[in-house]
């Protein structure tokens, strides 16, 4: 990976970290107030709804820490190492965790409360079966990152 590019996924990474801790931080709990001020009969979801959210977004920003931690192995030449799969493994977790928190609201807010229009049920549904996604692909990446480093094992033995 060549600096300037190592340098742009740092900066994005930085930007998208401070806007998730913004969010987590300022937007959440203000729309959250705002949403139960408007919805005075759901209202006392608004602070675990709030909650979960806030916890996704950390989800999000453990990926994100763990995505620059891995560009730095990659810039080392040093992605193929064993030290490299701990930080997929907390990237699948940290995917697979926003899955569930997601579809946990999803299912509460759809079966539980019935909330609607038809717009909140869809978003969380697609929230869900994004995350989701997201989780399989970095299953995947993660073995084909465990196969790559147990074969430049074998090859470092053979040299």
């Amino acid at each position: 990976m060549n600096r300037l590019t190592l340098t742009t996924l740092r900066a994005l990474i930085a930007v998208l970290v401070a806007g998730a801790a913004l969010a987590q931080l300022v937007f959440i709990p203000w729309i959250a107030y705002a949403t139960a001020q408007d919805f005075p009969e759901v209202d006392y979801l608004a602070i675990p709804y709030a909650v979960l959210a806030i916890a996704t977004i950390g989800c999000a920003e453990a990926i994100l820490v763990a995505t620059w931690r891995l560009a730095g192995m990659v810039a080392r030449e040093q992605i193929f190492d064993e030290r490299a799969v701990p930080l997929v493994t907390l990237m699948v977790r940290s995917a697979g965790l926003a899955t569930v928190l997601v579809g946990a609201v999803a299912v509460h807010a759809i079966v539980v409360e019935g909330l609607g229009p038809i717009t909140v049920p869809l978003t969380l549904l697609g929230g869900t079966v994004a995350a989701g996604a997201s989780t399989v692909i970095l299953v995947v990446l993660r073995g084909l990152l465990r196969a790559a480093v147990q074969h430049k094992a074998e090859l470092d033995e053979v040299v």
